[in-house]
């Protein structure tokens, strides 16, 4: 659901102001090509879809701590030994997205996966599994790179048709809605 939508429906009195939803998605585009090309460019162009008449504020530095020393700034960029990954470990979930580009609703998700789907786990139909154990970051995402649900599980039962993924933690507008068709009626 695009931000000024979910306003919109949360009968929020703000406005999100025209260009806003494009902003956001720019932001949050998957292929790091599709993004801003750092943070300065983006609050530009956020500025730029703001009023004219924004009301100016005091800077929280300057009025809670007047007295504070500056402190260098920290470098915007790793030290080149930190850019090359580490192999995954126990202490480092793998990263598992899965994406179905035709789901733009919780329930169409929720109809697709069928019963490989549950508040406890997930079936993954793999040719590939990941070891039994395995501890994976998940994301569940659906048409244009809406998020659905995001969280964390272990790798379970693993067969030559795919693995079972037990969730130790998961959120999202699909688990909210799991949650509602899982209430007796």
């Amino acid at each position: 659901v695009a931000p000024s939508q979910r306003l919109r429906e949360q009968q929020a009195p703000a406005a999100l102001p025209e260009g806003f939803d494009r902003w956001f998605l720019r932001c949050l585009a998957l292929e790091p090509s599709a993004r801003w090309a750092d943070g300065a460019e983006a609050t530009r162009a956020f500025l730029e879809l703001q009023p004219a008449t924004l009301p100016t504020l005091p800077s929280a530095r300057s009025s809670l701590l007047p007295s504070a020393p500056t402190l260098p700034a920290p470098p915007l960029q790793p030290p080149p030994s930190q850019h090359t990954r580490a192999p995954s470990s126990p202490s480092r979930p793998r990263a598992l997205v899965l994406r179905h580009r035709s789901c733009t609703t919780a329930r169409e998700v929720l109809r697709e996966y069928g019963s490989d789907l549950t508040l406890e786990g997930l079936w993954i139909r793999t040719s590939k599994p990941l070891p039994a154990g395995t501890v994976v970051s998940l994301e569940i995402r659906g048409a244009s790179e809406l998020l659905m649900a995001s969280g964390g599980g272990t790798i379970g039962e693993v067969n030559e048709e795919g693995m079972m993924l037990r969730f130790s933690a998961l959120s999202g507008p699909l688990v909210d809605e799991m949650a509602r068709q899982s209430r007796p009626r």
